[in-house]
């Protein structure tokens, strides 16, 4: 896991030297070294898709689908987030960052419901 992290930070920090002098190669270096890193998170998916699956024979497939939503709206979120900071659109990446924040809490309110009416029956006995 360690070795992503420096791979990335190496390769940003290279690209952003090589950007001086050769900016076409650094784009291209920085499209190449994005593949290489997506390769890994879909490798690391993968194995969280494994586990997943592992939980939900444990604890019931609703748990797992709300998990799997809230993941993929922050993973979505994020990537639009970034390519419209990358655009020069910062209000725009907080706005698409605010939207997903609504969108789990709504995802997660009847779990919360659930929660609280459960602690509140437990109390009233």
């Amino acid at each position: 896991m360690t070795s992503f992290f420096v791979f990335c930070a190496c390769a940003a920090l290279f690209f952003f030297a090589v950007k001086t002098l050769a900016p076409e190669s650094a784009k291209l270096g920085g499209v190449f070294a994005a593949l290489v890193a997506g390769g890994a998170f879909v490798r690391a998916a993968g194995a969280l898709i494994s586990e997943l699956r592992d939980f939900s024979f444990s604890y019931g497939t609703e748990y797992i689908r709300c998990i799997t939503e809230v993941c993929g709206i922050c993973i979505f979120a994020e990537i639009c987030a970034d390519i419209c900071s990358e655009c020069g659109n910062e209000p725009l990446a907080k706005t698409v960052c605010l939207y997903a924040n609504a969108q789990v809490m709504l995802l997660l309110l009847p779990y919360l419901r659930q929660l609280l009416s459960s602690f509140s029956s437990f109390f009233s006995e």
